[in-house]
């Protein structure tokens, strides 16, 4: 692939991507990708230096580089797009999640980015313990205030292995009840769309013009681009991946592992994927890609989901409800089981 710094700084990297290859050797044929590195990953300054001036010179939209770099507006575009994922603003809740910072810091960091003028999204989650409605209802407007342009506000999932599970599964952990949990979620839909945020993915709210470009490349099944170790991309309606171990990955090149995927599985991809936006999916846009109704390919799991008020069709759109919206899982797992 030459000498182009480009190329050089990524070829750590790659993996021996050839397909990564292909891609970036034009770099203006991209409008997004995402660099994933660990700080063990020993990336030298001077090629970081060449990755952040080749990315000047292009087109690209936008980026995300986790754990690496702290991002300044003078080193990218006025519009670069910056991440808070502080959670909360209770510093009892934030503890209580094993946060290293409190509520203090994540206001200054946010304020520091409105200072900067930059496009910012902040992460936000529901339903952890300790949380109560009054509790999310101040972090929302207490975050609001603020002004970041986007605002992603997620439930707490409780994943296998981690500290949470382990004592949930103890009896050691109390969370907030269902109910309350989805008091928070719609409370925050109120709160958003009174202070001018569109509400367009499920757990996702923007001010118009401002929706994460990055992430709907995912959920409209776009192809996007993963460098470093476990990446993972979708290209040309197929998904691979990078390794996950640090010195197999150091000790490369080696191919990226090519997931296996039928038509069936790229249209639960699609319907899994679409769905997640409020507005749905255009049941012809379906049938454009895959020549076949939608309303066949998921049936009886469609007309079930329609009957019990979970899914609607309107002008030829298909989208969750509101009460789907409680339920996107069990609503999925129908129509994937199909």
């Amino acid at each position: 692939i030459g000498t182009d710094p480009f190329n050089d700084a990524l070829r750590p990297y790659e993996c021996g991507f050839d397909v990564y290859r292909m891609v970036y050797f034009d770099a203006k044929s991209l409008t997004d990708f995402e660099i994933k590195a660990s700080k063990d990953s020993g990336r030298r300054e001077q090629e970081l230096a060449a990755v952040k001036e080749r990315i000047r010179e292009s087109d690209i939209i936008s980026f995300d580089i986790f754990d690496t770099l702290l991002l300044r507006k003078a080193d990218f575009a006025s519009d670069v797009f910056a991440l808070a994922a502080y959670r909360a603003l209770d510093d009892g809740v934030l503890k209580r999640l094993g946060r290293i910072h409190d509520s203090e810091t994540a206001l200054k960091a946010m304020r520091a980015a409105k200072a900067l003028r930059m496009n910012f999204n902040v992460d936000l989650m529901l339903g952890i313990p300790g949380q109560t409605l009054a509790i999310w209802e101040d972090t929302l407007k207490r975050t609001i205030e603020e002004g970041p342009s986007h605002i992603s506000f997620y439930s707490l999932q409780l994943e296998m292995g981690t500290p949470f599970y382990r004592d949930f599964k103890n009896g050691e952990l109390e969370l907030p009840e269902w109910s309350e949990n989805r008091a928070m979620y719609h409370r925050a839909l109120e709160i958003l769309q009174g202070a001018g945020y569109a509400h367009y993915e499920i757990s996702n709210a923007a001010i118009p013009g401002r929706e994460c470009r990055h992430n709907l490349k995912y959920w409209t099944m776009q192809d996007y681009l993963g460098l470093g170790m476990a990446a993972h991309s979708f290209l040309n309606g197929r998904r691979c991946f990078t390794t996950s171990d640090l010195k197999a990955y150091l000790a490369g090149p080696a191919q990226p592992e090519w997931e296996e995927t039928d038509e069936h599985g790229l249209k639960t991809d699609f319907v899994f994927t679409q769905l997640r936006l409020i507005e749905g999916f255009r049941k012809e846009a379906y049938r454009n890609l895959f020549g076949s109704g939608f309303e066949g390919d998921f049936a009886p799991a469609y007309q079930i989901l329609l009957q019990e008020g979970l899914l609607e069709e309107t002008d030829g759109s298909i989208r969750l409800t509101s009460e789907g919206l409680d339920q996107t899982n069990p609503v999925m797992e129908a129509l994937l089981n199909v």
